[in-house]
């Protein structure tokens, strides 16, 4: 993929065509992906074997404990936005670590256009190959409260 194509799928309108398949970086987004569908059936993914016992998910400044919490969280999170999407500008990824950088997308009800940076990083135990940390850093305060704020952690427990 190059980046004039990275770029042009950057022109906010309307969504951009998903990352690219070939990249290098789908794995570990399919499996987060796989990881948030498992959990809304309500899957223990633990025993999937595809995330460590003692996972934390940072998102926003929210700081979640265990698969079924954090993906369960920010399932729900998810879903309350009408439409969005992650942009990924930059890929990396290294030795039990992949990083995204780029911009998520929300478009609103009322036709808005609401844009904030992200930095994603998942850290992968070497010993166990199990995702032990997922982090999603981004401004929430972008995105209308409505949509959020009555979201707790503790009830995804």
């Amino acid at each position: 993929v190059s980046v004039t194509e990275i770029r042009k799928s950057l022109v906010p309108t309307s969504p951009p065509p998903r990352m690219p398949a070939g990249n290098g970086g789908e794995a570990p987004v399919l499996w987060c992906l796989l990881a948030l569908v498992v959990v809304a059936l309500g899957v223990d993914t633990c025993r999937l074997g595809f995330f460590a016992d003692d996972f934390h998910f940072y998102f926003a400044h929210y700081t979640l404990e265990g698969v079924n919490q954090g993906l369960g969280f920010v399932g729900a999170f998810n879903n309350r936005l009408p439409k969005y999407e992650h942009a990924m500008e930059e890929i990396f990824v290294g030795d039990n670590v992949t990083i995204f950088r780029g911009l998520l997308r929300v478009w609103l009800d009322d036709g808005r256009l609401v844009e904030t940076p992200f930095w994603d990083k998942i850290e992968v135990d070497p010993d166990s190959g199990k995702i032990i940390n997922m982090y999603a850093t981004f401004s929430i305060a972008a995105v209308p409260e409505e949509l959020w704020k009555d979201l707790k952690p503790e009830d995804f427990a």
